[in-house]
């Protein structure tokens, strides 16, 4: 098992039957919308990222995390902001088995009407997904099979609705350099292990000599 600690953005979009996202109209008249999804699962098994490896998220990562000013966009598009717990248009709330959100959706704005809340009322967006910093995380391999586990998230940045919620859409190369750390030091112990087993070896053909 190997632990490390990393400081860098990262992105996951959620397994789409996980993360669903809706829109609940509070009043019919005037259009005034809720937005409620489910932001980060705790021990779920990813997709295979960069199908190299699996990552689960643990379920005490999130404790400590600053969540002071989340910020809920529309397919992480800062050009689509529709809220952030700083100004408590937007509230997280952490359960067992998730943090989910609730946010009030931007009135008479018909932009984000057409282009984020009709989508959502659909169908067609389904899903959630978030940006976050400072993971400190450890890997374990089991026949050839190597699991990522996030045990401590630094910083939550943003959270919201997504068009595409796979977890193997992730854009991030924060996972991959720790995964290629991980590999590098498992080569490094393979290596030492067999230098010392030829050092060994010949100590034992020298003995067998004299």
């Amino acid at each position: 098992m190997k632990q490390n600690q990393m400081t860098g953005m990262d992105r996951r979009f959620l397994p789409q039957t996980l993360s669903q996202v809706r829109a609940v109209n509070l009043e019919e008249e005037n259009a005034k919308y809720l937005i409620t999804g489910t932001g980060i699962v705790f021990d779920q098994v990813s997709e295979k990222l960069w199908g190299s490896f699996f990552e689960i998220i643990e379920r005490d990562a999130v404790n400590d995390a600053d969540v002071s000013d989340v910020i809920c966009t529309f397919n992480h598009d800062f050009n689509f902001t529709l809220g952030r717990t700083s100004n408590k248009t937007m509230r997280l709330k952490l359960t067992r088995t998730a943090m989910e959100y609730e946010n009030d959706a931007p009135e008479n704005n018909q932009t984000i009407s057409d282009l984020v809340m009709a989508p959502i009322n659909r169908g067609d967006v389904r899903g959630s997904s978030f940006m976050f910093e400072d993971i400190e995380d450890y890997w374990e391999e089991k026949d050839g099979v190597y699991t990522r586990y996030i045990r401590k998230i630094g910083k939550i940045y943003e959270m919201g609705p997504v068009t595409l919620p796979a977890y193997s859409q992730t854009e991030s190369n924060v996972a991959k350099r720790s995964f290629d750390a991980f590999i590098e030091d498992i080569k490094k112990n393979e290596e030492t292990k067999i230098s010392r087993y030829m050092a060994n070896k010949a100590k034992r053909e020298v003995m067998m000599l004299q």
